[in-house]
């Protein structure tokens, strides 16, 4: 069997394959854009807004994190979680939201004591 292959392993590699608007922009959820190009705004639940002549941006939003970067620095999110995990912050690792085979729980806070 053969077929075509793309490892989407960077924000601006998801641009490149996504449909986009006549600005270039890779829309995806709840999303209003003014005055944005060719950049990948993607919300998960919130909406996300954008104005003020943007380009060549990716914002993410989940609900427990939130991710602004250029489209070109967009690999060097690995990075950035590596930090985070040495802060022992737990979204390096875990969403909010986990799935086990039983059903699902969601990671209400974190603390010294709990």
């Amino acid at each position: 069997m053969s077929f075509p292959w793309s490892d989407i392993g960077t924000w601006s590699a998801l641009w490149e394959i996504s449909d986009r608007n006549a600005d270039g922009n890779a829309l995806l959820g709840r999303v209003a854009v003014s005055d944005t190009r060719n950049s990948l705004v993607h919300a998960f639940g919130e909406i996300l807004a954008t104005v003020g002549g943007l380009n060549d941006v990716v914002m993410v939003t989940t609900n427990d994190a939130v991710l602004v970067t250029s489209r070109s620095a967009g690999a060097e999110v690995k990075g950035l979680v590596e930090n985070l995990r040495r802060r022992g912050e737990p979204e390096a690792d875990a969403p909010r939201l986990m799935y086990r085979p039983w059903g699902s729980y969601q990671r209400i806070d974190i603390g010294s004591r709990f």
